[in-house]
């Protein structure tokens, strides 16, 4: 690829200043203005004027719901359908101007595929979800239908086809361009290379790892000093975990009824505040903080003995690298991204669905004893701005 000297990249995200995909692209971000030879910027919903409060937008997403009821649609996985797009995202990009367009999560028709056709700069997308190698599925579950191009969708029942022809229309628009797909993780880059998008293009693959805030381990230290822990605590946290099964609220939860009854501590759950209406059924002592800001998560993170993080499919893992980060170890499930970050008995526990009383005493353990926080901190390194900082330009400049 033959670059300038002072590269010029756009990132773009839907969400502004919310989400794993914002952090992860906001980080790397940061860290690419703090380089002479990077001039970077973002275009959001916010800044693209992305209307999704208006009439007119409302009323699209009102009949594209229409459409998916049409065709059959389950709500058993997040899946997504845009019939319309909105272009404005892409018109505030001034291409002649940039060198490289990296595409973050893009989700609510922010950036139509097909309009990416016309762009002759290097693309790279980062796969935080599933979305732009399935014909909708955000997470795949237990399907495996991408691998074969989406034929049978078992979500809509009434013409499965839809997102087979959708996936087609993902295919079609990128098979031109210059594009490089970074995974967060080993499992996604995985995940991509059984995919009947990758059989296809056989674009390029990175792996490459979000970034940790280099402030984490300083904010750590203050923190820890005003630590007010009055009895052993365990955090729980994301969005949606009350209706999205992907989270693995419901998974976890048997066994911290099952230790309220065993053993005093505190649950702290942050990021959906209706998971109290679930926890007010159960004898489980617990605080939820609903929606927190970066510096309150923090102070989470350095007042709890554990966090537990037991989705079933996750691309990375953001809540467990910041949680290790504070030193606070992690308890998970093993199979997905939270593999690269979590490593069984040094910065906390992996487990598995079919031995839950193993997990009990993994939880109990964490509780009860205290980890190296040099050997959590160590065990992180590798994702610090420096070290993926570098790998990112490489991926730019290759």
């Amino acid at each position: 690829m033959n670059l300038p000297r002072i590269i010029r990249v756009t990132h773009v995200n839907y969400y502004s200043g919310v989400g794993g995909a914002y952090k992860a692209m906001h980080r790397v971000h940061t860290f690419l203005k703090s380089k002479t030879t990077v001039e970077s910027t973002v275009v959001t919903n916010e800044n693209a004027e992305f209307g999704t409060n208006s009439v007119k937008w409302k009323l699209i997403k009102k009949f594209e719901r229409v459409i998916l009821r049409l065709n059959g649609f389950n709500r058993l996985r997040p899946f997504s359908y845009y019939y319309f797009h909105d272009r404005r995202a892409l018109q505030c990009i001034d291409v002649t101007k940039i060198d490289v367009l990296h595409l973050h999560w893009v989700g609510n028709g922010m950036v139509p595929f097909e309009k990416l056709t016309f762009i002759d700069k290097p693309l790279f997308i980062s796969l935080h979800d599933f979305f732009p190698i399935t014909g909708g599925c955000h997470v795949l579950g237990d399907c495996d239908g991408y691998k074969g191009g989406c034929k049978s969708c078992p979500l809509l029942f009434k013409n499965s086809s839809l997102a087979n022809r959708a996936l087609a229309k993902k295919i079609a628009c990128l098979e031109n361009l210059n594009v490089t797909f970074i995974c967060p993780s080993k499992w996604v880059s995985e995940v991509l290379r059984e995919s009947y998008l990758y059989k296809v293009l056989t674009p390029k693959l990175v792996v490459i790892p979000n970034v940790l805030n280099d402030d984490y381990n300083k904010d750590r230290n203050i923190l820890k000093s005003k630590s007010e822990k009055l009895k052993p605590v365990v955090c729980y946290g994301a969005v949606g975990a009350s209706t999205d099964i992907n989270k693995g609220f419901f998974r976890i939860l048997p066994i911290l009824e099952k230790l309220s009854e065993e053993f005093d501590f505190e649950l702290i759950v942050f990021g959906d505040i209706g998971l109290s209406t679930l926890l007010n059924k159960t004898s489980i002592d617990f605080v939820n903080h609903g929606h927190v800001s970066e510096q309150e998560l923090k102070k989470i993170y350095v007042n709890s003995n554990l966090t537990i993080v037991p989705s079933y499919q996750e691309t990375f893992g953001q809540v467990a690298l910041e949680s290790i980060a504070m030193g606070t170890p992690v308890v998970c499930f093993k199979g997905t991204g939270l593999d690269d970050i979590v490593l069984d008995g040094v910065n906390g526990f992996i487990c598995t669905d079919d031995e839950p009383d193993k997990t009990l005493t993994r939880i109990k353990y964490c509780l009860e004893n205290e980890f190296s926080y040099e050997s959590l901190s160590q065990s992180i390194e590798k994702f610090t701005s420096k070290n993926v900082g570098k790998n990112i330009l490489k991926a730019y400049f290759d």
